[in-house]
């Protein structure tokens, strides 16, 4: 998935209102999709990065980028270890499940920046 699409959709959506009421209209519904995003990864994104990340649409869209790169490093990680312990299977299991759910998000977010 090409992420870097992500952050310039952020910025083009939110800008693309002609009007005040559609701007904040569009950054009200990414607050939304950016929230639920949140609610589904408060193990691997910190509060301090989620407040500051509300204040503009690129930074929550950065900040969804970041994630789910993060989560895939980490399964490759977790992937290629040599002797795996239970507990490192739980963590593949639950990266995976994250990183597949944030896939969702940022789909989700793609599809309403493109609808007209």
């Amino acid at each position: 998935m090409d992420f870097g699409k992500v952050v310039d959709k952020a910025k083009k959506w939110t800008a693309s209102g002609k009007t005040k009421a559609v701007k904040k209209e569009n950054l009200e519904r990414m607050k939304g999709i950016f929230d639920r995003f949140y609610l589904g990864n408060r193990r691997f994104v910190d509060k301090a990065a989620y407040d500051s990340g509300r204040k503009s649409a690129k930074s929550m869209g950065e900040l969804m980028v970041d994630t789910a790169e993060f989560l895939e490093g980490e399964i490759y990680r977790l992937e290629k270890k040599r002797r795996k312990l239970p507990v490192d299977n739980l963590q593949l299991k639950d990266a995976q499940k994250a990183y597949e759910m944030n896939l969702r998000f940022i789909r989700e977010f793609l599809g309403e920046a493109e609808a007209p």
